[in-house]
């Protein structure tokens, strides 16, 4: 039975890494879903092998995953009839939607493909002979949830480079797909994949903790290499809008963390190297990108400033027409007036330039660019929004 049992396990396992399993069947006992004792043969959907039990909701569903797995190789007149049981059983528990998707899901996996890239895994290594050794894949949306599942689960495992490029890897592939993450996964993500900077006294903070924790433990040359990191992150903030300076940054703290064996706090109380170096990720600057009001003076404000005007003041200096336009019934309407405000001409906008001057109002960028914007610019808008919401 023990061995059944693990074969039973796997078996799910591999369900999982393919399909999304819904929460009644995660929460399901394995034994009973795929190999329950003393039921009667109507309790399966293959009553005259009694295979497939479908006597509970997940059981229907899991034995379902099987069925599917092993239709092709059934004639006709078995899998129909274990077919039309499956339908009644699905009609009792109320799972037909989720057995369709799983169905669907099964077929995607089995599509032939035209290509072997190496870019469809998640995981590549090359090996001595110089071929591939590849692992998660991603042809589908499932196959990219299950790969970030196991990045998140086994990262501490990789090297900083190979996490890093894992997490890329995945999320092009997720882009590809359409994949939508929950909000907290998307941010590991974006950090491990060292898409963001670093808050210049956080990370300083974060790097002299690590030689409190170590104190008279770490040698002299370390402990040098890791203050130096500390000031000079301290002293020139821009430097974290440097990707090569962010990477020898990480590369760094990573080194000191495994030499002084911190690594198991990493789970507990200390940030990796990832958090402390990429902990604000460019997805607030593609939002603040969003809601930028750039005037034809090429000064840049974000929606939130134009709230800071009064509404009888706009209509005094701008006129009646513009007021009414920007209003929003007792207010200033930001989405409204940061619409119209890029229309402005160059005597509106600079005089609307000067009611915001009044108001206490600078514009977060001198200039800014039509064309798509580079990394470090999204970067510097990001640390721009911080400082302006507190």
């Amino acid at each position: 039975m023990g061995t059944q049992l693990g074969e039973l396990q796997h078996d799910l396992v591999a369900f999982a890494r393919i399909h999304t399993l819904p929460d009644y069947v995660k929460q399901a006992d394995v034994v009973d879903c795929f190999h329950p004792e003393t039921l009667g043969a109507h309790a399966y959907a293959d009553r005259v092998q009694k295979r497939f039990p479908v006597h509970t909701k997940a059981a229907t569903y899991c034995s379902w995953l099987r069925f599917l797995r092993a239709r092709d190789q059934m004639p006709a007149t078995t899998r129909r009839r274990i077919g039309e049981c499956f339908e009644k059983a699905a009609a009792y528990w109320d799972v037909a939607d989720d057995l369709k998707l799983a169905e669907r899901q099964f077929e995607d996996t089995r599509r032939p493909t035209t290509t072997t890239s190496d870019d469809d895994y998640a995981i590549v290594y090359r090996t001595a002979d110089g071929t591939s050794e590849r692992h998660y894949r991603m042809k589908s949306a499932e196959e990219v949830r299950a790969a970030a599942d196991a990045l998140l689960k086994w990262r501490d495992q990789f090297s900083l480079q190979d996490r890093q490029t894992i997490a890329r890897r995945i999320l092009k592939k997720a882009a590809q797909y359409e994949v939508t993450f929950d909000e907290d996964l998307t941010e590991t993500l974006d950090k491990i994949a060292g898409r963001g900077f670093y808050e210049p006294q956080k990370c300083a903070a974060a790097i002299r903790r690590r030689l409190r924790l170590v104190k008279d433990s770490a040698g002299p040359e370390l402990v040098a290499a890791l203050t130096k990191a500390a000031d000079t992150v301290e002293r020139n903030p821009t430097l974290a809008i440097s990707e090569q300076a962010k990477e020898a940054l990480a590369k760094t703290i990573e080194v000191f963390d495994h030499t002084m064996e911190l690594t198991p706090l990493y789970s507990r109380s200390l940030p990796r190297p990832e958090d402390v170096v990429y902990g604000v990720t460019y997805r607030p600057a593609e939002e603040f990108q969003k809601a930028a009001v750039e005037l034809v003076t090429g000064h840049v404000y974000h929606a939130d400033q134009l709230k800071k005007l009064s509404l009888g003041d706009v209509r005094d200096v701008l006129g009646d027409d513009i007021a009414d336009a920007v209003s929003s019934g007792i207010g200033i309407d930001p989405e409204k007036f940061a619409e119209v405000a890029s229309t402005f001409p160059r005597r509106e906008a600079e005089a609307l330039e000067n009611l915001l001057r009044e108001a206490g109002e600078a514009p977060l960028l001198k200039h800014a660019h039509q064309a798509q914007f580079t990394n470090e610019e999204l970067a510097a808008w990001a640390d721009l929004l911080r400082q302006t919401s507190r």
